[in-house]
């Protein structure tokens, strides 16, 4: 957040802890950057529809169970006018294979939860958004991946 308002973008922060909108605004003031930091919950945000441009959720996806991860894109989705980007950890990397293996084989319950890009793509395309890019550096071996999608222009009547 801090990075892109130092280039020059109009950037706000939302995070459920208090603790850490505490440590966004005194970073950002040691900065002598002026980004307002929200406390919000994702399964519920308090932005009305279409309120930024790009709406970016790092280091998040990954620990969300399942059942959360459609609601929470359906909030990202809803406050954002053109592209969200969304971190995940991919399903098919050695490290994801490993932490399955080692939970099935010795009964750990996981901590964070992999994902296919087809996953992640469906639970885009349920809230009117479709996959530009999946950002990945050697995919078979980092876990963390970058999907960037875009709100579908609607199909005009003249076509």
């Amino acid at each position: 957040m801090l990075d892109l308002a130092q280039r020059g973008y109009a950037v706000t922060g939302a995070d459920i802890s208090e603790e850490m909108t505490h440590a966004a605004r005194r970073a950002a003031a040691a900065l002598g950057l002026t980004c307002p930091v929200h406390r919000e919950d994702l399964q519920k945000l308090t932005f009305p529809d279409g309120s930024f441009d790009t709406v970016i959720c790092f280091r998040l996806f990954h620990k969300l169970p399942t059942e959360l991860r459609q609601l929470i894109v359906g909030e990202l989705c809803r406050v954002s006018r053109h592209y969200v980007l969304l971190s995940y950890d991919s399903a098919w990397s050695y490290t994801s294979i490993k932490r399955t293996l080692r939970a099935v084989l010795g009964g750990h319950k996981p901590d964070r939860w992999a994902t296919s890009l087809e996953d992640v793509k469906g639970a885009f395309v349920r809230c009117g958004f479709e996959l530009l890019q999946d950002f990945a550096q050697l995919p078979l071996f980092k876990v963390l991946h970058l999907a960037m999608c875009q709100r579908i222009p609607p199909i005009s009547e003249g076509r």
